[in-house]
């Protein structure tokens, strides 16, 4: 997330990470605002280029996986979903419903 880091380290205004504005203002405050740019942009390169090698080895057997999916696991996955959903929601069962209704609406 390389997107938001400028204006964070550079005028302490969270755009992308809290990290970025906490330790890059310091740095930008004390004259290295070069080199703060230039580790979020390598870190931000280095992690990219890692996902998307990781994505590329995984994507094969997660899909092969995915599709021996039948019935009764995306049964499963709904019943997990709606769990979360409620457990994420303690305080306002009609803010559950609805979150809900609105999911099974998009399915």
């Amino acid at each position: 997330m390389y997107g938001g880091s400028t204006t964070s380290i550079l005028m302490r205004i969270p755009a992308s990470g809290i990290y970025d504005c906490i330790d890059g203002y310091e740095m930008t405050r004390k004259g290295r605002a070069g080199p703060a740019l230039a580790i979020a942009a390598i870190g931000s390169y280095v992690a990219g280029t890692l996902s998307i090698v990781g994505l590329m080895l995984l994507a094969p057997p997660l899909a092969s996986f995915a599709l021996r999916f039948g019935p009764p696991e995306y049964f499963a996955l709904l019943m997990l979903g709606l769990l979360v959903l409620a457990y994420n929601e303690r305080r306002s069962m009609l803010k559950s419903l609805a979150m809900a209704h609105w999911g099974f609406s998009w399915a």
